[in-house]
């Protein structure tokens, strides 16, 4: 989410993640010395669902790198409690496809969209 090198596996902890967004910085700013531009970059995580069967982090991303607004975002990430590994999506479902045809059936019946009146006053 904040990592600019061209391999993210190589990200192996906080300090490189935090080095990588700093060079891109320094480097957009070599390029281009007389703009004024600000980063940002921030990640909130919290544990949302815990069981004994799974662990579920959802990670809240928002990044500003230039341009006319940032970019936000949520992801989980799944975790096997017990051993610590990752749980990818096909271990969720026994037929993922089915599951992502019935989400997106069901989510888009389920939008409503609402209103408001605006309420103007003209002097």
């Amino acid at each position: 989410m904040v990592y600019f090198g061209e391999d993210p596996t190589k990200a192996t902890d906080y300090k490189i993640l935090a080095q990588s967004f700093i060079d891109s910085y320094e480097e957009m700013h070599k390029k281009f010395p007389n703009e004024t531009f600000g980063w940002e970059g921030k990640i909130i995580g919290n544990v949302e669902f815990h069981s004994d069967e799974i662990l579920n982090i959802k990670i809240d991303h928002y990044t500003f790198t230039g341009g006319a607004h940032g970019y936000q975002g949520f992801k989980s990430l799944l975790f096997n409690p017990k051993t610590g590994k990752t749980i990818f999506t096909d271990q969720l479902f026994n037929n993922e496809k089915e599951f992502m045809a019935f989400a997106e059936k069901n989510s888009a019946r389920n939008i409503k969209f609402q209103q408001k009146p605006i309420s103007m006053r003209l002097a």
